[in-house]
């Protein structure tokens, strides 16, 4: 039990082949361990499943190109940017 939860974990059938990685690889896992040791499966959902995830309905694809949204607001720089493209190649709203 965990959080007064019943936990289920992934137990494997054999050791891992450790050779197949290299000590980058290795240590990058050990660090996401280490962020998320304490976390909950709920904790780490929430902070996994940004912007791209929830301008989506449930089974839907995710456009590979969702990978360019920003959870950041946009900023004046982003606005004078967008209406300089929207000038220069002469797009507009829908109406």
């Amino acid at each position: 039990m965990v959080h007064g939860l019943e936990q289920h974990r992934v137990i494997p059938l054999r050791s891992a082949k450790l050779t197949l990685f290299s000590g980058r690889d290795i240590a990058i896992v050990d660090e996401v361990i280490n962020e998320l040791w304490d976390k909950t499966a709920t904790q780490v959902s929430v902070e996994s499943h940004g912007v791209q995830w929830n301008t989506r309905n449930l089974y839907d694809k995710i456009p590979y190109e969702s990978a360019y949204l920003s959870e950041q607001p946009i900023t004046p720089a982003d606005i004078e940017r967008t209406a300089a493209l929207v000038a220069k190649f002469g797009w507009s709203r829908s109406a």
